[in-house]
């Protein structure tokens, strides 16, 4: 009894807590983004000059190490953006001019019109599945920081601006041959919206490069991406009211930083040829 009463007045030791492990400094190693040197600096922490968080600049997430399948998706996403991008600013420039001009003669001006929206249409698809194409998921990528926000934005925005599309360019034909007060004012409705998601969709698209960027071996596609973050909105806003020629010099400038891209994804996809073909003869 008396042995029960003494072990009573003990206290039992509490249980042992784990501490978290300290972070480790970084030594010899540099951002993937922006070349800064990393050294004394932890791993959980960001770039001080770019804000890349700097457990990315410790993976091996280089392209060169994705699917073949993945790469050909990106490739052939880039591609066909770059191609919408030039048939739809020809396009853009062609309404202009026959806007112009149909100013004093409107005869058969129509039919010209109807083509062009039939065509930019078109052109609206194919933007749409490049950027789908362009933003797949790796299933090979390696950490937490995987782009999905981006990525997902992207995607959301072209299905969005896609779907407006659908519906916008039979309205905007038939504007052509009847006008109602009714029918413009969908179609104006129609056209903000797809502005706003255009917009929106612009921005995803900047912040998903800038995600992507690293993972190429140009690192000029990270800073044409910051750049266009901020002069792309001046460009088509004063550049317009100023000058005129801002929207085409942004495009210029989007366009150049894109084919970046595909001349990068060209490359890196050529690398995996190569390798695959000496696997092949080497047995």
């Amino acid at each position: 009894m008396s042995g029960a009463d003494d072990s009573a007045g003990y206290e039992l030791d509490p249980e042992p807590v784990a501490l978290a492990p300290e972070p480790v400094e970084i030594q010899g190693a540099s951002c993937k983004q922006c070349s800064y040197d990393l050294s004394g600096l932890v791993e959980t922490g960001v770039c001080p000059e770019c804000g890349l968080a700097i457990e990315r600049s410790l993976t091996e997430d280089f392209l060169e190490f994705s699917a073949p399948a993945y790469l050909k998706s990106l490739h052939t996403g880039v591609v066909l953006i770059l191609t919408a991008i030039i048939m739809k600013t020809a396009i853009v420039l062609s309404i202009l001019g026959l806007g112009f001009l149909s100013s004093s003669n409107t005869t058969g001006i129509e039919w010209v019109f109807t083509g062009l929206r039939f065509f930019e249409f078109g052109v609206s698809l194919l933007l749409a599945g490049g950027w789908w194409m362009f933003s797949a998921l790796d299933p090979a990528f390696v950490g937490r920081l995987d782009g999905s926000t981006y990525r997902k934005a992207v995607r959301i925005t072209t299905l969005l601006g896609a779907g407006v599309s659908v519906v916008l360019f039979p309205l905007q034909v038939l504007s052509n041959y009847a006008m109602s007060l009714g029918l413009m004012s969908t179609v104006a409705i129609l056209g903000l919206l797809s502005f706003v998601f255009w917009v929106v969709g612009f921005f995803a698209a900047m912040y998903y490069l800038r995600w992507l960027s690293p993972r190429f071996p140009n690192r000029w596609v990270y800073k044409r991406a910051k750049l266009l973050m901020w002069l792309g909105p001046i460009l088509f806003t004063v550049g317009w009211l100023c000058v005129g020629l801002g929207p085409l010099v942004a495009v210029i400038l989007y366009w150049n930083m894109l084919n970046w891209v595909r001349l990068d994804l060209k490359s890196i996809r050529e690398g995996h040829s190569i390798m695959l073909r000496d696997r092949y003869f080497a047995r």
